[in-house]
């Protein structure tokens, strides 16, 4: 979903990890890839200001679905 809403990923993988594992085989980015655990905040905040990306925004997904779409599946009707 983020990727049709054109909504900015930034993807992190630690040096020595299986390539595209897990999360990172299903998302459309190339992940930045680190070595040190112990530096990778400073590592993330080096990659959002690069983007200028503002600490203060919040982009927010939410998913809510009508009560009245409700079916039950076990009626019979």
């Amino acid at each position: 979903m983020a990727s049709y809403l054109d909504i900015d990923v930034l993807a992190f993988q630690e040096n020595g990890i299986k390539k595209n594992d897990g999360i990172l085989a299903f998302l459309q980015t190339n992940a930045y890839p680190f070595a040190d655990r112990s530096m990778l905040s400073d590592f993330v905040v080096a990659k959002l200001r690069e983007r200028g990306w503002d600490p203060h925004w919040r982009n927010e997904l939410i998913l809510e679905r009508d009560p009245q779409q409700f079916t039950d599946p076990y009626h019979v009707g």
